[in-house]
């Protein structure tokens, strides 16, 4: 995300946490950041 998209690399470590804390994407160990399926994602309402 630095490299494409011009940010600080604590701004994109900030933006997936807070992906990861609405559940949007989830972190596996020495794996990386990733989409979560879409059967987790949070409901609308």
């Amino acid at each position: 995300m630095v490299k494409d998209h011009g940010v600080a690399r604590d701004t994109a470590r900030q933006a997936v946490a807070m992906l990861r804390d609405e559940g949007w994407a989830i972190t596996l160990p020495q794996r990386g950041s990733f989409v979560a399926d879409k059967e987790n994602w949070p409901k609308d309402g």
